[in-house]
């Protein structure tokens, strides 16, 4: 079962990760929810991949529910939180026994060793938008400035024969880039599972391609041959900046470097968010960090 059936069946309420969190699930448990309490209740051994989802209140239920457990084993390429309320994630697990960075793994050919270009985006500097969904609708989503030079570099991208991941956070930018960049596919959590499938199966031939993403792809996607990421999105948090980095990370033949392309916004509320993205770059010793003025 998945975390949101754990806790129904727990009596709790699921409750979204953070303001990306757009995962939902509607299925009638009625009938299996002894059994569900049952086994989280009666078991030895708790694995938990993601590890940083652990803070949560949704997790902590669960946690709390683990009576029998005697081993507790918790695992995630970012094992902290935005908010920095790690000491959730302590009390399920125990304090951090193995720190194993990108750049150790970079250093001995585990991954990948990436280029992250950040490029200023100015046309927007003096939007006065007051919310920040209307500024970020007005100078990500339907800025075609930034749209365009998406658009040409990824183009230019599967030209040279690179594998192109782009990721974005809402629906409607998904599809205006789809629209912008040929030969592309958007993928979003409205497809089916059988959809998605297909297509990373497609991704993972090697053969040049250029997929538009929302949130889905941000983690638990295994797809080496991708070399080049693009970010249309933006946002703030550490765990997901790196955990969407990790996605083109992976070696795999022929494949000698990644490429990743950001953007500094220079508008209200979204220069901060860059600034704190470039930041989370600049933590890892190996990251190749080209600054564009």
């Amino acid at each position: 079962m998945t975390i949101q059936t754990s806790v129904k069946a727990l009596g709790g309420v699921w409750k979204k990760y953070d303001d990306e969190d757009t995962d939902k699930e509607k299925i009638d448990i009625s009938d299996i929810k002894k059994d569900i309490k049952d086994v989280i209740q009666s078991a030895k051994l708790i694995i938990a991949d993601e590890s940083q989802y652990w803070a949560a209140e949704t997790c902590q239920i669960i946690s709390d529910n683990s009576l029998s457990c005697k081993h507790k084993i918790a695992m995630s390429a970012t094992p902290f939180r935005d908010r920095g309320d790690d000491i959730l994630i302590h009390g399920c697990f125990g304090k951090t026994i193995v720190d194993i960075n990108a750049s150790y793994l970079i250093q001995r050919g585990y991954l990948v060793q990436p280029t992250i270009y950040f490029l200023p985006i100015k046309n927007k500097a003096k939007i006065k938008k007051t919310s920040y969904a209307n500024v970020y609708k007005e100078a990500l989503v339907e800025n075609p400035i930034r749209n365009e030079l998406i658009a040409k570099m990824a183009i230019e991208m599967k030209d040279q024969g690179r594998n192109i991941l782009i990721l974005c956070k809402q629906i409607a930018h998904g599809k205006l880039l789809e629209e912008l960049i040929e030969d592309s596919v958007f993928l979003h959590g409205s497809h089916s599972g059988k959809k998605r499938k297909e297509h990373l199966d497609k991704m993972r031939t090697g053969e040049p391609n250029i997929t538009v993403s929302s949130v889905i792809f941000d983690e638990g996607i295994d797809c080496k041959p991708l070399d080049s990421l693009i970010l249309a999105g933006a946002g703030k948090s550490a765990t997901r900046t790196l955990q969407r980095i990790g996605r083109i990370l992976r070696p795999f033949p022929n494949k000698k470097d990644a490429v990743v392309v950001d953007f500094m916004d220079c508008c209200k509320y979204l220069k901060d968010h860059s600034k704190k993205r470039l930041n989370i770059y600049r933590t890892e010793p190996e990251f190749i960090i080209n600054e564009k003025r």
